[in-house]
This record gives C-alpha cells, structure tokens and sequence, in this order.
C-alpha cells in the first residue's frame, strides 16, 4: 500500500488525539537511524507482511531457521530480502511519525505470555508503553451491545482489578471492552487494547478518544501491519492474543455464538482461567456465560472472586474500592430504585415494572443484581422482597 495513504490515515484522529508515544523500553525504533537496528526493523516489517495470517506458519519457520528472520524470508523468496524497499523504508517513516515501536520475538520486550501459546504472533507493532505487556494482567470481554448492568459491571472489574495491581486487557470494542478500558482508567492504572487492524485505524472510530487516554500510561498492540481494516477474519486471530497476554479471562455479557466465546475457547486451550458472571436464563445476553459456568468457568459474583482465583493476597484485596469488599459488586443507580420500591411493597416482576415505568426484562436483570448483593430474594409465589441487612 503506498506511503500517501498510510499519510491519509495518520490523520484519523488529528495529531491531538494521537500523542507520540513513549519511548518504548525494549522495542525496536522504526525510526532508528543506526544501520543494524534498522535492518532488523526492516527484516520483521517484512516478516509480518508476509506471515501476519498465518503466525503458527511463521513460528515454524523461525524454529527451523534458528529464530532468523533473513533465513526465513531467503528461504521463502529464493533470495537475500530486500532492505530499501520502498514499502519497508515508508513504513519505517510512518510508524515512527505515529511514535510506534516494534516488537519482534527475538527481543527482551516482547510479552512473555505469548511465548507460551501454540501460536504467538512474529511481530507486535505498538504505541505506548511496552512495560504493561510484561506485568499480571486479566482480560475482560463481552457484548458490544451490553445492558447497562454489564455496563456497569465491566467498568467495576476494571476499576477493582487495575486497583489490585494488574493490568487491563481488551480489544477496544464497543459495549463491554470500551467500559472494561474505562473502569482500569479511572483507577489510574495501566490498560492495553488489542487491536484487530493495523496502528494507523481506529476501530471503532468513536473510541479514538478513549485509545489517546489508554495510551498517556498504558499500550495498543497489532499483529497486522500498516494499512490493514479490521476485517471480520481478524477478530478470531486478535482475540487469541487478549486471552494470551493475561492469566485468566472474565466473559460479561455474551450471546451464545459470540467472539468472547472464541476468545473463553482460546484461553482454555491456553491454560488460562475462565470466569463468567451469571445472568437471569431468558436472557439472551446471559447464555454466553451462563454456559461457561455450567461447562466449568469460575462463577464472578464480586471482584473477590477473580482476585481469589488469581491467588491474590489480602494486601491486595485491601486495595480494592471500598463498594468491592461487600458482597456483590456496586449498584445500578435503577437498581437502587427498584430496592427502595420492594423495600416499600414487594412485588412480582410484572408490577414492579409497572410502577418503574420499564420492561420485566429490565426488572428482571435488576432484580438479579439485587440477589446477586444479597440485598433481595424472590418468593415462592414470584414476589421479590429485600432483604435486610444486619450491621456486623
């Protein structure tokens, strides 16, 4: 692709919202002008515009070439690579405007995470900070289209794990992950988007904002090189790498066949940890991690659960918000509503619906949060009623 469009895209989002990135602390300058650390930033651009779909292929090929990429890349053309290609010396040029590095797997830098699955990917271009890719992270996915609860949910597990010292995983996407992203932000700690689309786009284009706020103290990471749309094939092959770079995957909210499922799947084949957070059964939003669950994922019904499966000690669940260390995770501002009405006059689902001027789906998904908190039960007669708390 030429080097006038990589230009075109760089201005996406205006270079306000795209600070140069730090320096990075073991990747590769692309706009490093000493000759033998330009010809290896040559050499893995080259690699991964070649390999960047097939990156069990690319591992094989690198094993038998001894972790050479030259060898590879003559062994494949029939010849030395070329390293004044145009292709390879504009792509330099632009990733170094974006102030990106390069993570090739022979550097220190590169995420050691990776190096544990079947297939890690040759080459990482990122912007940022490449220090978070290296430290104890979880990853939360779900629903683009998330209720509000998952919404909520989501931005409490970021917020309460970022809190615990790990680092945030996820892909950036709209619903869950954007809300995931936010909760680790707005506890100050480092969070890392994984990209299905190469550095210079933004996807979805709305989230370009929030990508400039990961990336005052956090990192994006690609696979695919300069140029590439976030095509529908390369969501399956990211999502490996969200479950990769972290020791255990929570699923939110998620249809039965969803990419947060692909990515539970990649992580058991992994030997990663899996939990889910139950939903009411007739809801579709809920089935994903329903069965998870009922397949053998950890059930999430507070933070103290994830920490616990993660081995974490008690100075960590200190660090926790302080609405994390009661059972259940904080309240829904209408859930709230909801408990102060059955506190005044229990009621089925159907009437308390009626009074709050909503849908029993709603209700439903309110009243599970409640149960969830142990703030609320439903009787035998399908009332719900609140329950009482007693000060300890």
């Amino acid at each position: 692709m030429p080097g006038s469009q990589w230009s075109d895209r760089l201005s996406i989002s205006g270079k306000a919202r795209w600070p140069r990135g730090q320096a990075a602390d073991h990747g590769l300058d692309p706009g490093t002008d000493k000759p033998e650390l330009r010809r290896r930033v040559l050499l893995w651009l080259d690699l991964q515009r070649k390999f960047y779909l097939e990156p069990s292929r690319a591992t094989r090929w690198l094993l038998k070439a001894g972790g050479d990429p030259a060898a590879v890349l003559a062994r494949l053309n029939g010849q030395g690579p070329s390293l004044e290609s145009p292709d390879g010396l504009a792509a330099c040029r632009h990733l170094s405007e974006m102030g990106a590095w390069v993570l090739s797997q022979d550097g220190s830098g590169y995420p050691s995470a990776l190096r544990t699955i079947p297939d890690p990917p040759p080459v990482l271009l990122g912007r940022g900070c490449c220090e978070p890719l290296n430290r104890p992270a979880v990853a939360i996915v779900g629903a683009r289209a998330a209720t509000q609860y998952g919404l909520n949910i989501a931005v409490q597990l970021g917020e309460g794990l970022a809190r615990a010292g790990f680092v945030v995983i996820s892909g950036l996407a709209r619903g869950i992950d954007a809300a995931a992203h936010r909760g680790a932000l707005k506890a100050g700690g480092p969070t890392v988007a994984v990209m299905a689309c190469g550095p210079d786009e933004v996807y979805p284009p709305e989230h370009a904002d929030l990508l400039a706020e990961i990336l005052e103290n956090g990192t994006s990471i690609t696979e695919f090189p300069l140029g590439e749309k976030p095509l529908p094939f390369h969501f399956p092959l990211r999502n490996r790498l969200i479950s990769g770079l972290s020791q255990a995957v929570i699923v939110v909210e998620a249809r039965p066949r969803s990419g947060s499922l692909i990515t539970a799947r990649h992580a058991l084949d992994q030997g990663r940890e899996v939990l889910a957070v139950p939903g009411p059964i007739t809801t579709p939003l809920s089935q994903g991690p329903n069965a998870l669950i009922r397949d053998g994922a950890h059930p999430l019904l507070e933070i103290r659960d994830a920490l616990e499966v993660l081995g974490c000690d008690s100075g960590q669940m200190d660090l926790l918000p302080e609405q994390s260390k009661a059972p259940g995770l904080s309240l829904d501002p209408r859930a709230k509503v909801l408990l102060e009405l059955i506190l005044e006059t229990p009621g089925t689902p159907e009437e308390l619906a009626e009074r709050m001027a909503c849908t029993t789906r709603e209700v439903a998904m309110l009243l599970l949060s409640l149960e969830i908190d142990q703030r609320a039960v439903v009787d035998r007669d399908g009332r719900a009623r609140a329950v009482l708390r007693t000060s300890s």
